[in-house]
């Protein structure tokens, strides 16, 4: 083989390995530091630091690398626990994610105390509807708690009635209340109570022409219900029980029919 062969032989081979070379090295890219706080490897106590690649077992270290067509990659070193041995994952990454990470690093302790606030306000939130311990509920419907249009000041578990129930069995007018016992004030719940009511008309015997010799002169019963929240403000009582009524004799007659304890109402809590 002549010098003149070798030589070219030589050359080839040398520019196909300086290509391979720089092939790499444009691969290879430029480590860059997207904070002075970590400097160019974000190493293990780094990341525990700023809380940064939690989702990544057997972390080991990281750097971020420009190409020299201005991408940008992120390299994780981490440790295959199955494999025990050191692997690399490459991440492209946006300049807007480089930029977003530098200000999460410079800014770090800043970021942590708005979120510790944040949680601080929506706990507080939160306890101030679920430990609210007083509620106006105002009522209409039919029940003998709190007649056809009553309120309702309930304190924690208890809730305190009154209301007027109209045309209740030739009364025109009768003033009723009681005490609601919630097993669960802020939820659906069952409910038991006892109230009653009393007459604040005079009726007029003259004016009932076949009705009965008797009026309902005051009740006291028990109730037994349930009631549905929506939105912690809406309400639906529903329930029933036995009651004792007192009669008033206005002529001869038959007393009124009886009149358990009834609760089919709606209401609006403030």
């Amino acid at each position: 083989m002549s010098r003149k062969c070798s030589l070219s032989i030589v050359l080839f081979i040398y520019i196909v390995f300086l290509s391979l070379g720089q092939l790499a090295a444009q691969e290879e890219g430029e480590i860059i530091i997207i904070s002075e706080r970590v400097g160019k490897e974000i190493d293990q106590e780094e990341r525990d630091k700023f809380e940064l690649f939690q989702g990544i077992n057997g972390f080991q270290s990281a750097v971020y690398i420009r190409l020299p067509d201005n991408r940008y990659f992120l390299e994780i070193t981490y440790l295959d626990e199955k494999r025990g041995e050191l692997k690399i994952a490459r991440i492209q990454q946006s300049e807007i994610s480089i930029e977003n990470g530098e200000y999460y690093i410079d800014r770090f302790e800043e970021i942590q105390e708005k979120k510790h606030q944040k949680a601080i306000s929506d706990t507080s939130e939160s306890s101030d509807i679920k430990e609210k311990d007083f509620y106006i509920t105002l009522y209409l419907g039919e029940s003998t708690l709190v007649g056809n249009f009553g309120i309702e000041f309930q304190y924690k578990r208890i809730g305190y009635n009154i209301g007027v129930f109209q045309d209740i069995i030739a009364i025109d007018n009768s003033l009723c209340g009681g005490i609601r016992y919630y097993f669960k004030p802020h939820h659906h719940s069952w409910v038991i109570g006892i109230g009653g009511g009393i007459a604040l008309d005079e009726p007029k015997p003259d004016d009932w022409v076949g009705e009965p010799g008797s009026v309902v002169d005051m009740y006291i019963g028990i109730l037994i219900g349930y009631r549905w929240i929506w939105w912690n403000k809406l309400h639906l009582n529903i329930g029933a029980g036995p009651n004792y009524i007192k009669w008033k004799r206005i002529k001869e007659g038959r007393n009124a029919d009886y009149l358990p304890m009834l609760d089919f109402v709606i209401g609006y809590s403030f």
